[in-house]
């Protein structure tokens, strides 16, 4: 397994909680469309406080974390930086399973398999947080708080698989920008952009080059005001 080098002793501070480097957990109306909903402020002081003492790893670009066939060696928690789980086919090309962005935990299945079934390779310079197998599954034996709080992350993210699935239907560029700016706005109109385009782009499965086409497209229509990440959205929500 290639493993990008360990990093110096010490760890950075955990500056990124999940709340701020992930579209929110907004429920879903499946019979009427996506429907914004008043956004959930949860306190993630419980999920940090399990990557504390956590081995630190950095990855280049290109650098792969671990290959399909792999034994797995640890639950993982993106810190900064994206990267990509994908499976080689028969012919020998690439099916992308999983673009894991930061603020996301990934491999969970693998605790309970005795291989890992596709590739991670880091799309971008990347940093990341790691906790032992064993000690994963020995915690959530005997550590409540521990499972609990891992249950949370993991039904976040069930919630934002689900939202992106939805924003992967709507065929239009423009609107499912627009769909996803409403989806994480206020009751206001307004959007603080946690991330970067290029982070928001991948959230929600277009190309960064798209997605400024249709932010100035959608500006220029008039349907928000836009100064860098922040957005006054500005036709009826």
């Amino acid at each position: 397994m290639t493993i990008g080098g360990y990093p110096r002793d010490g760890f950075l501070p955990l500056a990124q909680t999940l709340a701020e480097s992930v579209i929110s957990p907004y429920d879903c109306d499946h019979t009427n469309g996506l429907q914004r909903k008043r956004a959930m402020q949860p306190h993630h002081t419980e999920f940090e406080s399990l990557w504390a003492d956590a081995q630190q790893i950095e990855l280049v670009k290109g650098e792969q974390l671990f290959l399909r066939g792999d034994a797995p060696q640890a639950l993982y928690w993106l810190e900064a930086g994206r990267l990509r789980l994908s499976r080689c086919a028969v012919d020998g090309s690439q099916t992308n399973m999983q673009s894991v962005l930061a603020g996301q935990t990934f491999a969970e299945a693998s605790l309970f398999s005795q291989r890992y079934h596709c590739d991670c390779t880091a799309e971008e310079a990347s940093r990341l947080r790691l906790l032992p197998r064993n000690q994963v599954l020995e915690r959530l034996r005997r550590d409540g708080d521990f499972a609990l709080a891992l249950a949370q992350q993991l039904a976040t993210q069930l919630r934002q698989a689900r939202l992106q699935t939805e924003l992967s239907h709507i065929r239009s560029a423009q609107e499912r920008v627009l769909t996803a700016l409403r989806l994480q706005s206020d009751d206001g109109g307004r959007v603080l952009l946690p991330g970067s385009w290029k982070d928001f782009a991948a959230q929600i499965g277009l190309t960064h080059e798209a997605v400024y086409r249709a932010l100035a497209q959608l500006e220029k229509t008039g349907h928000f005001a836009r100064k860098d990440r922040q957005i006054q959205l500005l036709s009826p929500l």
